[in-house]
């Protein structure tokens, strides 16, 4: 793939987990004030019930948020500083390369023997 497709590619999967990570804490946003309100009126067992939920809906939107942090921060740092483009190297050729560094041991030297077997 060319850079400037990598680069709309990253730019679109970021919009999407954006929007996504947006839309997750409005959601449990609103569910953690329908649920702090229910809380008020709820007899004894409803509200340890409640009070559980809220517990467990305001820990998935502090993580939620954390995560929408971390990805905003991310975007912004290789937005400040863009990666070096590199560049290619010369052709080597592996198998070439690993005959020439490859040495085969002298005779009488440790080796496959079929005497042995």
């Amino acid at each position: 793939m060319d850079k400037e497709r990598v680069k709309r590619f990253r730019t679109a999967t970021f919009i999407a987990m954006l929007i996504w990570l947006c839309a997750m804490a409005a959601m449990l946003g609103v569910l953690v004030f329908l649920m702090a309100d229910a809380l008020e009126n709820a007899d004894a067992e409803g509200r340890s019930l409640l009070g559980r939920m809220l517990w467990l809906c305001s820990s998935a939107l502090g993580l939620t948020l954390l995560l929408l942090l971390w990805g905003v921060i991310r975007y912004i740092k290789f937005r400040l500083n863009p990666p070096v483009d590199s560049k290619a190297t010369k052709y080597v050729d592996a198998w070439a390369e690993a005959g020439r560094r490859f040495q085969l041991p002298k005779e009488g030297g440790q080796g496959d023997n079929d005497e042995d077997a």
